[in-house]
């Protein structure tokens, strides 16, 4: 797969270990099937399982989207999937998926999503995380809580 040369809007390089790259073509989405499959793995779903891979092919073009990929020695090794919501006449970005393989890389496809909703004016960014990765967001980025969401298996 070959990441360079492909005119991405954004390329940062985060302390010299990956790249995060914005991906706005259907073509590259469709590039990323393994990294999906993965994370579809972790919630014990198998390869079968493509609705991630359909749901961000179908709506990465739209206006508000945000699909942002971690890049490794030119494989893809996190990402982050955003769309745009109106409450009261306000935009916000909902971070639906993140999903990283080393510890900071999630933090940084945070903070990367967070300039490009201040950079397309956005009045906030919102997202469900799990209650310890909640505390590390509240003391990085000033996040407060709006709601705790709870799962119970039966």
């Amino acid at each position: 797969m070959a990441w360079i040369g492909w005119g991405l809007s954004l390329r940062e390089r985060v302390f010299g270990m990956f790249d995060i790259v914005q991906i706005k073509d259907k073509q590259e989405v469709l590039d990323l099937e393994a990294i999906f499959s993965e994370y579809s793995r972790t919630f014990g779903k198998g390869n079968e399982d493509d609705t991630l891979l359909v749901s961000i092919f179908t709506k990465v073009t739209n206006p508000g989207t945000l699909l942002l990929v971690a890049i490794k020695d030119d494989d893809p090794v996190g990402f982050l999937w955003a769309q745009a919501y109106k409450s009261f006449n306000q935009s916000h970005l909902r971070v639906s998926e993140i999903y990283a393989k080393q510890g900071m890389m999630g933090i940084k496809l945070f903070e990367r999503a967070m300039e490009w909703a201040k950079e397309s004016k956005f009045t906030s960014v919102k997202g469900l995380v799990s209650i310890e990765k909640a505390r590390g967001l509240k003391r990085l980025f000033k996040a407060k809580e709006e709601a705790i969401l709870i799962s119970v298996e039966i």
